[in-house]
């Protein structure tokens, strides 16, 4: 099981290709993706970040998640590629930004996350 603070119908922002292209992701496809169950294609690299505030992040997450609060993502982008604890995410990963209620904010990680990878040579 999945837990996910959100209601089912709620989105949860993707970037595939993360320079290039946000989407939204309903939470239920997600769940499929997660279970293999899903009608996508396949990707080298499944990347979940989860990047809210610790009080949310307690009260429930995505297991395999990797937790970026909210308030340090600028610094937390910054690392990629420094620090060997932080992945840095192959060419065409699947990159699931799981935000509370906040598409812009989501939207905003992308472009910080892509423009990142830009300046690190990964192929975007």
């Amino acid at each position: 099981p999945y837990v996910m603070p959100v209601p089912p119908a709620a989105p949860v922002h993707l970037a595939t290709n993360v320079c290039s292209r946000v989407r939204d992701m309903q939470c239920s496809e997600l769940a499929g993706i997660l279970k293999g169950t899903a009608a996508t294609k396949t990707v080298p690299q499944l990347l979940l970040l989860d990047v809210r505030a610790a009080e949310e992040r307690a009260a429930g997450f995505i297991p395999g998640s990797i937790f970026v609060p909210a308030d340090g993502f600028d610094q937390w982008c910054m690392q990629v590629g420094v620090d060997p604890a932080i992945p840095v995410p192959v060419p065409n990963a699947l990159i699931v930004f799981c935000c509370m209620y906040s598409q812009e904010r989501s939207a905003r990680y992308a472009v910080l996350l892509g423009q990142r990878l830009e300046e690190l040579g990964v192929d975007c």
